[in-house]
């Protein structure tokens, strides 16, 4: 009898360290986030608000990775078609080894009032992971922000950070955080466009001698872009132009007063 409370102890411990192990996974591990390239994403992905609220996104970066991406295809960032890896590939992309960003981040000004953005740069000055990803800054010091600027009524955020020196960035981390606050009934995307992540493949070689090979300044990534809704959203048509028909022929008005017309949204 006296052996139950030993054995009911050791399942506890068992229990314990279970569930202890399973905590450490990180939200991206939760996500099923691409793991081919290094991924630009804002964060959440979808949020539904009702207008009057206060919505705060993320630009996040994840799996950048001390690695190389060998392949006989130029990109351009971002773009489509990726490029197909080939280990005899004339051009030599890093996967990681950040040093600096240039992002441009747009939504629709007529849904979202502009409240704030922060840049989480350096790295030393936002150690404490940011919710709601829990990733931490970007870049380590020193830091030069190049550009750092906003349209309120154009919709839309630029900024252009770079490290001095040669101490380069890989894992995961937040770049910026923007508040807005919902106006009106509607929806709009949180895009990024036109965004590049710089690398120094002269660093690289100096510091990673396997990587000699290394002869781009751009790293490839995967973009993912979010989206703000309210809860009462809908489409709205705001003009109709309605004639006549039979079969695929079409008829200009006057429409016969009485008739019943159908419209057909695609």
């Amino acid at each position: 009898m006296k052996a139950k409370p030993v054995l009911l102890v050791i399942i506890l411990g068992f229990s314990l360290i279970f569930l202890s192990s399973n905590s450490t996974f990180s939200s991206s591990e939760q996500q099923n986030f691409p793991r081919d390239f290094p991924y630009l994403f804002v964060y959440p992905e979808a949020i539904i608000a009702n207008p009057g609220e206060n919505v705060t996104v993320s630009i996040c970066i994840f799996n950048l990775t001390e690695n190389i991406f060998k392949t006989f295809d130029t990109w351009q960032s971002p773009a489509d078609p990726y490029p197909t890896y080939d280990p005899d590939g004339v051009h030599v992309y890093p996967l990681g080894f950040l040093i600096g960003f240039d992002i441009n981040f747009t939504w629709d000004p007529n849904i979202l009032e502009y409240l704030g953005h922060t840049l989480t740069v350096p790295f030393e000055n936002y150690q404490t992971p940011i919710p709601p990803m829990n990733y931490s800054g970007t870049l380590y010091a020193p830091i030069d922000i190049v550009k750092n600027e906003v349209d309120r009524t154009g919709g839309f955020i630029r900024c252009v950070v770079s490290h001095r020196g040669q101490k380069m960035f890989n894992g995961n981390g937040t770049l910026l955080q923007a508040t807005f606050r919902v106006k009106r009934e509607g929806g709009t995307e949180l895009k990024i466009i036109g965004a590049k992540l710089a690398s120094n493949y002269m660093v690289i070689r100096l510091q990673y001698p396997e990587f000699k090979e290394v002869n781009k300044n751009i790293i490839i990534f995967r973009v993912g872009n979010g989206f703000v809704s309210t809860p009462g959203a809908r489409t709205r048509l705001y003009s109709v132009d309605i004639k006549a028909a039979v079969g695929t022929r079409r008829f200009n008005p006057p429409i016969i007063k009485g008739e019943n017309a159908s419209i057909k949204v695609t």
